[in-house]
């Protein structure tokens, strides 16, 4: 059993995804894309080219208070608005089609419906035992009928989901994941994005966020396995073409 299985099996519960310590699940009680991370990551999937230009369309990103996580409405965060009229927003000033999107580490699958909702065919991949009772619940409740049969969810790693991943799919998110990846199945799945590309003549967007400032991540050896820092930012801009880079967000096609 890898370090990574073990940190899954030991950690990533369906009582993680309910931890009312965690800032994440209070966006999602409020049926909201938790701001900074993942509405930029579908931001730059839709073709929004800045993390500016994803606040300048959405406003600024919204905070919590108190020990209720109700959501401020102030000068400073004033739109708490749900995850489909974010999505509308974002793709009515993207130029950016997708046809079939993978997001990898998807934990409750916020990112996946909304890019569902966007039109997508997705792939929602997460190996961790909660993450499946949880990317149902989402899935029913934050999409149509419709919508959801574009959905599938794969409860394996990256690298193992692969070979059940379309060769034509042309967006990869990586949203607050990569820090949980194995540095050497990262560089493989890179590898076989780059193998695709040349095939299928398509380019392949690889987006990553995490907390915009929340850079660098060191490995610890516990939740972290992956370092994430510059070094690492540089070898994947040299996969393809930068198209943006800033403190923890990248955004490069291959």
């Amino acid at each position: 059993m890898s370090v990574n299985q073990k940190f899954i099996n030991s950690w990533h519960t369906v009582e993680h995804y309910v931890d009312e310590r965690w800032e994440e699940h209070r966006w999602y009680k409020h049926g909201m894309l938790r701001p900074g991370d993942m509405d930029s990551a579908v931001g730059y999937a839709l073709g929004i080219e800045s993390y500016s230009e994803v606040r300048r369309i959405l406003g600024p990103a919204a905070a919590t208070v108190g020990e209720s996580g109700n959501l401020l409405r102030s000068a400073t965060s004033p739109v708490i608005r749900p995850a489909r009229e974010t999505v509308g927003l974002l793709k009515g000033r993207g130029f950016r089609g997708v046809g079939c999107v993978v997001d990898v580490g998807c934990g409750r699958g916020e990112v996946a419906a909304a890019m569902a909702m966007a039109g997508a065919e997705v792939y929602a991949v997460d190996p961790s035992p909660g993450s499946a009772v949880w990317v149902e619940r989402t899935m029913k409740g934050w999409l149509t009928s419709e919508e959801r049969g574009r959905v599938k969810f794969i409860n394996r790693g990256i690298l193992e989901a692969m070979p059940s991943i379309p060769i034509h799919t042309d967006t990869f998110i990586f949203c607050e994941a990569l820090e949980h990846i194995e540095t050497e199945d990262m560089y493989e799945v890179f590898g076989l994005l780059e193998e695709d590309s040349w095939e299928t003549e398509v380019y392949k967007r690889v987006v990553v966020t995490n907390w915009m400032g929340m850079h660098p991540i060191a490995h610890d050896g516990k939740g972290h396995i992956n370092t994430i820092d510059d070094d690492l930012f540089q070898r994947m801009e040299r996969l393809g073409e930068l198209v943006y880079r800033e403190s923890s967000h990248l955004v490069v096609d291959i």
